[in-house]
């Protein structure tokens, strides 16, 4: 265990039971860039238990399978005596039951070993946003509390002088009070009704319909409007059934008043609150509630209910090959973007049909995809980390829009832009002699392959070829190598009953301990346990 003094950033935390991983970890990204420092690194759930009382963490970063206790019942544990602690997991195994499982208990992000540099500082940006927006929705609840309104309409709660079927306004932090008449919140969004290319015009859109929705709720209520956010929430209160009767005309008298613009109101309620302090929680619950227009579509008021969110229909399947990534890698070959549109619509028909709103799953499910895809086009002369960047970015700005039946309209765009990017790749001579090089180490895995045999044939020196195939590939050349090697090994323990050894041998490692010991590290189990895992139904 090692921990040190910090200041000033987001505090990371690490546990992981393998010393190389851990340090891996801590030296893979420059953390000072993203935002964050590493305040402890710990190789047992029981150091970082002991050491969390008097620390200082925002992020736990943790192996989900280690001996003693495992990295989701230490997630649980952690978030207990640390509120307002963000897990991300580390695992060897890419199924939906751990990703569920990891969700369920709140955690951020799900990384599958080895994990690469671009995915852990892509994940590590966008929970430096996060983060920065949970801070100032806390500063927003300071300032909501104290002002003159809050106190005022805070008495008047505590008299009972509200007549409890009006309209109030929304406070977001509350100190505790004994008496209190039931409520719930409904959180109302602008969004566009449809795709549109030009994002400003539709912003402005966007814009106008919030203040004349704000102008009009301060009518007959206060409304307070989010910062950043072309979100309002609302307060109504009264008993269950009366606070959900109102919500319900509220909403249709807004959908009405902004009915003939390029936009739509989306809305939910959230549960009922029977005390002051509980109505950040109907806050929370609305905002989760809110996620369902993703499959559900915008127009309509969503109420609290049963979850339709559902194990996948099919389960059997892993993450990408419900999708189709080779489909889209050819057509991307053969710059068919009808094809490629296709397969990116099923996509997106699938996280509908299976009812995900969580955007977690969604990422999980979306980089499981652009991985399958950029290795399958690396065959083809296009460098994994550009298709990768690209990919990413494209997804990214088409899960901004609402739903995802207007995602995958984004996305037929930017697909077509993915075409135009990817085409001057597969011509260049230097990529070509890359792809020859990584279609011999696929042909010749059980073989002795050197860097310097494969710069030989392609008739470059052994530095340049290694920064070539680094560049189009997205990898080292012995990383690369090693992780194909895992990548059939696991194949083979899963599929036959063939020796540790055996498989070893089959698939290049000519030390079988050498290969027990970097499968560990590069898997985070034995190769045994993971034949064991793998036939039981959980990697």
């Amino acid at each position: 265990m090692s921990t040190e003094p910090v200041a000033g950033k987001y505090q990371v935390v690490i546990v992981d039971d393998e010393l190389v991983i851990r340090n891996g970890l801590r030296s893979v990204v420059d953390w000072g860039t993203l935002g964050f420092e590493i305040a402890g690194v710990f190789g047992s759930a029981s150091e970082l238990l002991e050491w969390l009382p008097t620390g200082t963490a925002d992020v736990l970063l943790v192996d989900i399978c280690m001996p003693g206790m495992d990295g989701l019942q230490l997630i649980g544990n952690a978030k207990a005596c640390r509120k307002g602690l963000v897990p991300v997991v580390l695992s060897g195994y890419d199924n939906f039951e751990y990703a569920q499982a990891a969700i369920d208990r709140g955690v951020y992000g799900y990384l599958l070993k080895p994990v690469r540099e671009a995915q852990l500082e892509e994940l590590f940006h966008r929970l430096r946003r996060l983060l920065d927006d949970r801070a100032r929705h806390q500063a927003l609840d300071t300032a909501v509390a104290e002002s003159d309104a809050a106190r005022q309409l805070m008495l008047l709660l505590h008299e009972g002088t509200i007549d409890p079927s009006g309209l109030q306004r929304l406070l977001v932090a509350y100190p505790t009070l004994s008496h209190f008449p039931s409520a719930r919140i409904m959180v109302m969004e602008i969004v566009p009704a449809r795709y549109c290319a030009e994002e400003s015009s539709i912003d402005g859109k966007i814009r106008a319909a919030l203040e004349d929705l704000e102008a009009w709720l301060r009518q007959v209520c206060p409304a307070v409007r989010l910062p950043d956010r072309p979100i309002i929430p609302v307060v109504f209160t009264g008993d269950e059934q009366e606070s959900l009767r109102i919500a319900r005309d509220c909403f249709r008298r807004a959908e009405a008043m902004i009915s003939d613009r390029d936009v739509t109101l989306s809305a939910a309620v959230g549960r009922p609150a029977g005390r002051l302090d509980e109505l950040h929680f109907s806050m929370v619950s609305a905002e989760s509630e809110l996620q369902r227009r993703r499959y559900e579509g915008t127009g309509i008021l969503i109420e609290p209910g049963e979850d339709r969110r559902q194990t996948p229909i099919h389960e059997d399947v892993e993450y990408g090959e419900l999708d189709d990534f080779a489909g889209f890698a050819h057509a991307v070959v053969e710059t068919d973007p009808d094809t490629a549109q296709q397969v990116i619509r099923h996509l997106f028909s699938n996280l509908t049909d299976e009812c995900v709103s969580d955007l977690r799953l969604v990422e999980t499910r979306i980089w499981s995809f652009i991985e399958q895809v950029s290795s399958q086009l690396t065959l083809y002369g296009i460098p994994a980390e550009i298709a990768r960047r690209q990919l990413y970015t494209a997804f990214e700005r088409s899960l901004s829009w609402p739903t995802y039946a207007i995602a995958a309209e984004a996305m037929d765009v930017e697909v077509e832009k993915f075409l135009g990017v990817t085409e001057g790749y597969r011509h260049d001579p230097r990529n070509a002699a890359i792809m020859d090089a990584v279609r011999f180490i696929r042909a010749n895995l059980a073989e002795d392959i050197s860097l310097e045999q494969l710069a030989e044939r392609a008739q470059m020196s052994n530095s340049y070829f290694s920064r070539l195939f680094k560049h189009v590939v997205g990898e080292k050349f012995k990383d690369y190598l090693i992780n194909n090697r895992l990548a059939a090994a696991k194949q083979r323990l899963s599929e036959t009953s063939d020796k540790v050894y055996a498989v070893a041998e089959s698939v290049g490692f000519r030390d079988h301990h050498y290969f027990s010991d970097v499968f560990k590290r590069k898997i985070g189990v034995t190769p045994l346990e993971y034949r064991h895992r793998s036939r039981s139904g959980k990697s």
